[in-house]
């Protein structure tokens, strides 16, 4: 069947959710595993248009009151919008990748490992009193002497992301604020990817055509500087291609 024929086509709509759409907002970041992030708006609208009557506020309620969905740096290192329950894994999965290019970029902000190390070490110290804004995260750096200009902030709040489980969590005012996963969400150790249900039974069973838009099964390859490899596993990419197929059949 090629690819662009209307049977593939109405496939990936509800694969997507967008002819098929749910009740709610952790339903849909369920399908797509992992939600770009980068703009609050644009990741809320994402869940909305794949919803019966969904509203920011549903979408601000999963983040703040029931601790459903969170935000953090993850995937390809940009924000993305995931499940509390898969964040664990994800983060486990796609962290390490994500450090060597974060220390690069904060040496050439002019931020130096030692200042990264106390950047963190203030973040971590001002969420262990609750949810706090990025002004008021700045505010704690620049007490501390950590430098904070330019793109600095940002990516030492990446830094503390990628060491110590810092993720946006709720909404206070119309700020969404930073936490850390471990007191707001609880236990964030990833699962034993060798007992039965664990990560390494996750991953694939999230290979599908809904989770990023295309084939995209993956497999960890721990050859590069221990750091898992996510690369296509074409066998499982021509299976997914079935599945697809046949649903739109």
């Amino acid at each position: 069947m090629p690819a662009t024929s209307p049977a593939v086509a109405a496939a990936r709509l509800r694969a997507q959710l967008l002819s098929h759409p749910v009740a709610e907002p952790e339903q849909v970041v369920e399908r797509l595993l992992a939600v770009q992030a980068q703009d609050g708006r644009a990741f809320r609208l994402a869940v909305r248009s794949r919803t019966h009557g969904c509203t920011a506020r549903d979408v601000d309620a999963a983040l703040t009151e029931r601790r459903s969905l969170v935000v953090s740096w993850l995937c390809r290192g940009t924000l993305h919008l995931v499940r509390a329950e898969d964040y664990p894994w994800l983060h486990a999965l796609t962290a390490p990748r994500i450090v060597p290019g974060n220390a690069r970029r904060l040496m050439q902000l002019g931020v130096d490992p030692a200042a990264t190390d106390r950047g963190v070490a203030v973040v971590v110290e001002a969420l262990a009193d609750g949810p706090r804004t990025r002004d008021e995260l700045r505010g704690a750096l620049d007490a501390e002497g950590v430098p904070t200009a330019g793109q600095a902030l940002v990516h030492l709040l990446v830094a503390a992301s990628l060491r110590e489980h810092v993720v946006r969590g709720p909404v206070r005012d119309g700020d969404h604020c930073f936490v850390d996963a471990r007191r707001w969400l609880g236990a964030v150790d990833p699962p034993d990817r060798e007992a039965p249900g664990g990560a390494g039974e996750a991953l694939p069973r999230r290979a599908r055509p809904g989770g990023c838009g295309r084939p995209c099964g993956v497999r960890r390859d721990h050859a590069h500087r221990g750091a898992p490899r996510i690369r296509a596993d074409p066998a499982r990419d021509q299976a997914v291609r079935g599945r697809v197929a046949r649903a739109g059949g």
